[in-house]
């Protein structure tokens, strides 16, 4: 819920290998991913966030709007009436 929540609100995602919302949230223009077992992989995810330019940015926001719009309470509501209906 948490990576949602920072998806929605167009945030760069630094996410651990380890969780699994990684192959939904991420993509190469909003998202580092990173070993949870290394301190050396943490610290290159964290600079590469923060090397990013402005167009990188934008892009990265836009993008974790998009992939978060795929999942919700809305999509829940939908699924659930395709099954039952």
């Amino acid at each position: 819920m948490v990576v949602h929540e920072a998806a929605l609100s167009g945030c760069c995602l630094a996410l651990s290998e380890g969780i699994g919302s990684a192959d939904d949230f991420a993509a190469k223009e909003n998202a580092v991913r990173f070993s949870p077992w290394s301190i050396t992989s943490l610290s290159r995810a964290m600079v590469r966030l923060m090397a990013m330019d402005d167009g990188a940015l934008v892009q990265a926001q836009a993008k974790s709007i998009e992939l978060a719009r795929n999942f919700g309470i809305g999509c829940f509501t939908q699924a659930v009436q395709r099954i039952v209906c």
